[in-house]
């Protein structure tokens, strides 16, 4: 008996590898095909007549999308399962590009982020499965993976991309089209269904008990929103922390074109920071052995400290490529404990919808942080900057009185 347990839990354990490299192997096939988008995007809508300012309406539409469909399709793979989601990410990327490489219109493309913004949650569902397979105590190292390799796959993307670009933009959307309908059945092949992830839930301890019965979606939200209290607070604080990423991240080239930056610089710096994230995320963050709350308290700090130097230091290439280190790093930080913790005390049951609240979250916050952005650098580079700065300092001071991110919380029942 005592082998037949040992043999089982060997099996598990295989499984378990098995299962966390083929998630990292979907993840960065997903980013090397976003990779590919990302560079030739502004040029394809450029051939097609539009002006920077249009093109940032396509932004707009696709965060919109992102906001609508985010909780709905992270709630549908805790009905339907995240294998059945992932599918519907990679076709309706596909369709989308495909769609996008014989637009032969503005209105056409405007149509093409459709799909896209609605139905491509992979990263949502990447987490939920990590947040099943995985153990609380080691699971800020896979989400530190995960950033890792999709970083890694936004890098080769964007390489292939700038040489693809030379003989045709069309072509670069035509490969990303192609990779993710031929996923298809890589996706068949190496995910696991619900069914194969049972052993994992039943070592996971849900937030809630499971009654047994389906859970709508006004109940899950419910229970999100009203009823855990803990959720709750980590879900408020992680919409504080992304208004002021964004904040940053949104209106980076405006600060840099302020600067004594070029414009060739700016591409330069783009890269360097994927570089950044991926060493901090496959290097750094892995091997943090801090708490959660202690994590976010020491990002914020370096966060705030970071900005008010910033405010106060004129920028040229030198300067903002060291900078940028603490920034990043920060940002990466708070990130991973956050996320983290929203998965450890997400229910089993109700993981996907929460995923996909925070991820609309992040969707609502890349909407309006530009416009907030834009309105704070009509009184100088400094107002932005020392904005983020105080956002950076009240996460600090919210998590520093709170019981939020208190380590060793046990789970409400």
């Amino acid at each position: 008996m005592k082998h037949t347990n040992q043999m089982s839990n060997s099996n598990t354990t295989k499984s378990k590898k098995y299962y966390i490299m083929a998630i990292l192997t979907i993840a960065l096939i997903d980013m090397i095909a976003v990779g590919l988008i990302i560079p030739s995007f502004p040029y394809f809508a450029k051939k097609l007549g539009m002006t920077p300012k249009v093109q940032g309406t396509l932004g707009t539409l696709y965060g919109l999308m992102q906001l609508i469909g985010s909780p709905f399709v992270g709630r549908l793979s805790d009905r339907f399962g995240k294998k059945l989601i992932m599918y519907m990410s990679f076709i309706g990327a596909g369709v989308s590009y495909l769609v996008m490489s014989v637009a032969d219109s503005i209105l056409v493309l405007y149509l093409s982020r459709i799909p896209v913004g609605l139905l491509k949650q992979t990263n949502t569902i990447s987490l939920s499965y990590l947040s099943t397979i995985t153990e609380e105590d080691e699971r800020m190292r896979y989400v530190g993976y995960l950033g890792g390799i999709s970083g890694t796959g936004i890098i080769i993307g964007s390489f292939l991309s700038g040489v693809i670009c030379n003989y045709s933009v069309e072509l670069a959307v035509y490969i990303s089209c192609a990779i993710y309908l031929l996923s298809i059945p890589v996706i068949y092949l190496l995910l696991p269904s619900d069914q194969e992830l049972e052993p994992f839930k039943i070592k996971s301890s849900s937030t809630y008990k499971n009654t047994g019965k389906d859970i709508s979606w006004r109940e899950s939200l419910s229970i999100i929103t009203v009823d855990h209290t803990q959720l709750r607070n980590i879900i408020l604080l992680y919409s504080l922390f992304n208004l002021g990423g964004n904040l940053f991240r949104s209106n980076f080239s405006l600060l840099l074109a302020e600067s004594d930056v070029s414009t060739s610089e700016n591409g330069y710096i783009m890269s360097y920071i994927g570089v950044i994230s991926l060493l901090a995320n496959m290097f750094i963050i892995p091997r943090i052995t801090l708490n959660s709350k202690k994590m976010v308290q020491v990002g914020s700090m370096i966060g705030c400290i970071t900005m008010i130097i910033y405010s106060f230091i004129t920028m040229d290439m030198k300067r903002v490529i060291v900078i940028l280190i603490p920034i990043m790093v920060a940002n990466l930080i708070i990130s991973s404990a956050v996320t983290t913790d929203i998965t450890k005390l997400a229910p089993q049951e109700l993981i996907g919808g929460v995923l996909g609240v925070k991820d609309s979250i992040g969707s609502i916050c890349k909407i309006i942080s530009p416009l907030i952005g834009g309105l704070l650098i009509e009184y100088g580079c400094e107002a932005l900057l020392l904005s983020v700065a105080i956002v950076y300092f009240t996460i600090a001071l919210f998590v520093t009185i709170t019981k939020v991110l208190e380590p060793n919380k046990k789970k409400q029942e």
